[in-house]
């Protein structure tokens, strides 16, 4: 027997749904006994399943505004012996105005670690949920809800903003998990949505556990995001989806466009930064990709791999390696000689065709079988 809340039923129960809200509302009309339930179990009239159909019919979708909200992607991670060399979490900008400040991934904690210096005054953790094609038509106009569930000391702040209206919380600082839930109506005028987790404090530890959010009156955990996981992307298509970037070449590195912190938290400056401050993206146009050795030896010259563009070298990912051809040699044959006459003076023939060298053969450059594929970095 099918599940009724995953399959799509093609019945049609003679009514419909604007919105997620509009679902709700009816819902809670049918607890408090505004809608009655009828005969064998039929909610308003409908059976369980003809509700669920009409969501689905009236193309009701809802997904996770919030990219890395467990805070388990770290690709900028230095190493893992200690939980600070995971650093910021993919997707969010992390600063903070003290010396040395530290973030990362503790494990014993399952959280997102942040420790703030002695002298910080100011530091914020920032994820901007708009960034995503077409992201007004979507959001304007829609309510909002974002739940955060966090460790801190008293008067950490979280705050959902669309730069017109705002909704904030502070931390009580009980010592243990709090639950934050953030709701707004987009302004119509709205130029982003942003949620922010602030402090004005120093020496302070917290902890972030999640935080997701989504088009509605409740923030609902395990939803699939809306952002498709950043990095790398490869098709056969002559033309780059809205959603992927096309990647630089030696001879014209790109510079990120402004409004893409995302993909700045992701990329941060590895691969080198442009007038703007604002990351390069990789080389990788005309290039083969290449698994990473990792200490393999089936990389013998991993050591002298060249800059990234960060200054990173060696055997690392990102790092860059020049044409080249295996080292070997051809042989050439020397100049045939022989002894002439009784008085055994050796005379030297030379044939001038076995003196010039194996000749040249090929093309333009060193290369396996391969075929063109389009790359480029996703963004959204």
């Amino acid at each position: 027997m099918g599940n009724p809340m995953t399959e799509k039923s093609t019945s049609n129960p003679g009514f419909s749904f604007a919105d997620w809200n509009d679902l709700k509302s009816f819902l809670d009309d049918v607890l408090s006994g505004a809608e009655q339930v009828g005969d064998s179990g039929k909610l308003g009239g409908s059976t369980l399943p003809e509700v669920i159909a009409a969501a689905a019919n009236s193309g009701l979708t809802v997904k996770n505004l919030v990219y890395n909200s467990d805070f388990t992607l770290y690709s900028n991670q230095s190493g893992i012996s200690n939980w600070y060399d995971y650093k910021h979490p993919d997707g969010w900008i992390f600063t903070c105005d003290g010396t040395s400040p530290q973030i990362g991934y503790d494990s014993s904690a399952v959280a997102c670690r942040i420790t703030t210096p002695a002298d910080a005054t100011a530091m914020s953790l920032v994820q901007n949920l708009h960034e995503f094609p077409r992201w007004a038509a979507k959001l304007r106009g829609k309510q909002v809800t974002v739940h955060v569930s966090i460790q801190g000391p008293a008067g950490v702040s979280v705050t959902l903003t669309d730069g017109v209206t705002s909704d904030s919380e502070t931390l009580e600082g009980t010592g243990s998990a709090e639950s934050i839930d953030l709701t707004l109506t987009v302004d119509a005028a709205a130029t982003y949505l942003r949620l922010t987790i602030a402090s004005t404090g120093n020496t302070e530890t917290i902890y972030l556990y999640a935080a997701y959010g989504n088009i509605g009156e409740v923030a609902i955990e395990g939803l699939p995001c809306q952002i498709d996981r950043i990095g790398l992307w490869q098709g056969m298509d002559e033309a780059y989806p809205e959603t992927v970037m096309e990647c630089s070449a030696a001879s014209s590195l790109i510079e990120i466009p402004a409004g893409y912190t995302r993909l700045e938290s992701w990329l941060n400056g590895r691969f080198g930064r442009g007038a703007n401050s604002r990351s390069y993206l990789p080389e990788l146009r005309g290039r083969f990709l290449r698994v990473w050795a990792n200490g393999s030896a089936q990389d013998p010259d991993r050591a002298t791999r060249t800059d990234r563009g960060d200054g990173t070298t060696g055997d690392k990912p990102g790092t860059l390696q020049a044409n080249q051809n295996l080292s070997h040699n051809h042989a050439t044959y020397p100049p045939d000689a022989h002894a002439n006459g009784a008085g055994g003076g050796v005379q030297m023939y030379v044939y001038p065709s076995l003196m010039g060298g194996t000749g040249s053969s090929g093309g333009n450059q060193s290369n396996p079988n391969n075929i063109n594929v389009l790359a480029g970095i996703r963004w959204a």
